[in-house]
């Protein structure tokens, strides 16, 4: 193993149970947006792992940012 290797670090990972409870949502919610390509993910044989890195991304595209509101001109 190069030097090169061993300075190489594993990303933290989330199943899918994992993530769902750590954002507080539903199973089903995580694994339709793996199904439908919007969440990021390895398959490892049967198992699906998430990076905290495509999970942070996925939840920052979800966010709502506040606007300032619009008043109505008379």
């Amino acid at each position: 193993m190069s030097n090169q290797d061993a300075n190489k670090q594993v990303p933290k990972c989330f199943t899918v149970d994992r993530l769902a409870e750590h954002i507080n949502v539903s199973r089903r919610t995580v694994e339709r947006a793996l199904w439908s390509g919007d969440l990021e993910h390895y398959r490892l044989g049967a198992r699906i792992v998430i990076p905290e890195s495509a999970a942070s991304s996925w939840l920052e595209s979800h966010r709502i940012s506040k606007r300032p509101r619009l008043r109505a001109v008379a």
